[in-house]
């Protein structure tokens, strides 16, 4: 019958998709960035940023702000690239690395304004508590005293006089 041929045409269309040879890994990586985005988008909350941030379908950075303005990542500033970098950074680590249990962050209230340095260490503190007990750890590299009270353990570098 002619919608059993519909049918079986739009299956074999969908499966030649999928073994053409760029057709796998293009749908692997929509699935992956689907998964991602939601953890960007949670980070993004997190941050209480006023934009939204996320992979569109031909997986280029996208930013949306509140007021539907639309632009690459290329153009956000420099705050708003640590606040989006670092979500995506989190998210990454969530989607793909989530048995490893470290996070390194070097340098992240590089270009942060005041605000924004106070969501990242609400965002450290959450990180923290979600942790438990777990054996996760987050390594730091900062310049920013803010930062230091957070954590368990803190390694002070002092500058070495050369003579």
């Amino acid at each position: 019958s002619e919608s059993k041929m519909v049918k079986w045409s739009s299956l074999s269309l969908r499966a030649r998709d999928v073994v053409h040879v760029g057709g796998l890994p293009t749908l692997m990586m929509k699935e992956y960035a689907a998964r991602i985005n939601t953890r960007i988008a949670y980070y993004m909350r997190v941050w209480e940023s006023p934009f939204r941030f996320f992979l569109d379908d031909s997986l280029a950075f996208k930013a949306v702000f509140d007021d539907g303005t639309e632009m690459s990542a290329a153009r956000l500033s420099g705050g708003q690239k640590i606040v989006a970098s670092t979500s995506f950074r989190l998210a990454m680590s969530d989607t793909f690395a989530k048995g490893v249990g470290l996070l390194i962050l070097d340098e992240p209230t590089n270009h942060l304004d005041a605000d924004n340095i106070t969501h990242l260490q609400q965002l450290l503190v959450r990180l923290k508590q979600l942790a438990g007990t777990s054996r996760r750890q987050i390594i730091i590299v900062t310049h920013a005293e803010q930062l230091t009270g957070f954590f368990d353990n803190t390694i002070r570098l002092l500058p070495h006089k050369i003579t």
